[in-house]
């Protein structure tokens, strides 16, 4: 009874946050449109030209359900920052609302996103100088190396099973379990080799008692050497994740995490990356891993005691998010490594009916230049995007 109770005051709490009202900067632009989902997804890449002077988005009328049932078309496009008149440039039928199609700048003059094409999911990149000239790759892409020569894939039907708003299942694709776990696409020659089993995962962590298993989160090294990414193991429908690393031809696997549990992550540089976990006690925190040496040092415990999304803003600066509160907002907040200084920047309300697969984080994305972030949020009944300054801090 008393767990019923506390339920239904939570609900309470999270409905009636809509009286209060969004907090952040006056020269925010808030980049929306009348019965339609403006969005951009995950926090990994960036919707910002090099430039700065177009923003990448996606679009697409549908209730807020999961769109693998009736596999909808989604307009892929862009803001000029001149104007802010959404372009339609392309169209996917492989999306998700956690990480939409991977859509990004491939370079100054091209995207790059998934698509389902022909009974397939595909890798399309797409030049925008008026030639229009598609490329396509017969597998669906998950990251791209800084020099932009190769990328690597992994299985994202497995990933839809098992972490739905995160993989793709289009109701006329072939399901089947691949045994590859990652594979590595090459934009020189077009070729698409395997580069790791989940066998080879099993030499080293071990899933036969496992319900299922997959991976996530695929990222490649600053420098290009080696990549990361997350494999996850479910049983009894507990899931515990594992922080595994590879070279860029997929030897020398090795799992960074035993004594704790990863969340999110991003690099700070070539050795070091900023993780989000899970503690042996359960708790929150953020940390410095070093990927050499295998050591890692807490950040403050007492300031960032719950998971976010960060991105890097300068050496020693980065922004991040949290999850809604119990009166529905998610704030967005930069931390400073060497003052201890965090602030808040902005604060959202998340309505209750974006919850599990069809929630809207913010997913803070960062300009190159560093003075903007963009993050999705919902306006009117559905999601926007909201470009706030951050030059200042």
């Amino acid at each position: 009874m008393i767990k019923i109770f506390k339920k239904i005051i939570l609900g309470f709490l999270r409905a009636s946050g809509h009286i209060l009202p969004n907090i952040y900067p006056h020269k925010t632009k808030i980049l929306s449109e009348r019965g339609k989902h403006i969005f951009f997804g995950y926090y990994d890449v960036t919707c910002f030209h090099p430039n700065g002077t177009k923003i990448l988005a996606m679009r697409v009328t549908l209730k807020n359900i999961s769109p693998h049932k009736s596999n909808p078309e989604m307009d892929i496009g862009f803001y000029d920052t001149k104007n802010y008149i959404f372009k339609k440039v392309a169209k996917s039928h492989a999306w998700n609302w956690q990480q939409g199609c991977r859509l990004q700048w491939f370079d100054d003059n091209s995207i790059i996103y998934n698509d389902y094409h022909d009974g397939a999911f595909v890798t399309h990149r797409l030049y925008l100088d008026g030639k229009n000239h598609l490329q396509t790759y017969s597998m669906p892409y998950y990251t791209i190396s800084p020099n932009k020569d190769f990328a690597l894939g992994l299985d994202f039907f497995r990933l839809h099973k098992n972490r739905p708003g995160y993989g793709y299942n289009n109701p006329s694709h072939e399901q089947f379990d691949s045994k590859n776990a990652v594979y590595k696409i090459d934009f020189i020659t077009g070729y698409i080799v395997n580069l790791l089993q989940y066998k080879d995962i099993d030499d080293i962590i071990g899933f036969s008692d496992c319900d299922n298993f997959y991976i996530n989160h695929l990222s490649i090294s600053p420098d290009g050497k080696f990549f990361v990414f997350f494999y996850i193991t479910v049983k009894n429908n507990v899931r515990k994740v594992y922080l595994m690393m590879a070279d860029q031809e997929g030897k020398h696997l090795k799992c960074l995490s035993k004594e704790w549990s990863p969340s999110h992550f991003t690099w700070k540089n070539r050795n070091e990356i900023l993780l989000t976990l899970a503690t042996k006690k359960r708790e929150t925190n953020y940390a410095i891993f070093n990927v050499e040496n295998y050591s890692y040092r807490s950040l403050d415990t007492n300031l960032l005691n719950v998971d976010g999304h960060p991105t890097y803003i300068s050496d020693e600066t980065f922004i991040s998010d949290t999850y809604p509160s119990r009166f529905g907002f998610q704030k967005l907040f930069y931390y400073n490594e060497n003052t201890k200084i965090k602030k808040d920047l902005a604060s959202f309300y998340l309505p209750p009916n974006y919850m599990g697969e069809v929630r809207c984080d913010l997913h803070p994305r960062v300009s190159p230049d560093k003075k903007n972030v963009c993050v999705d949020v919902v306006a009117n009944g559905n999601r926007a995007m909201a470009i706030i300054p951050v030059k200042d801090i």
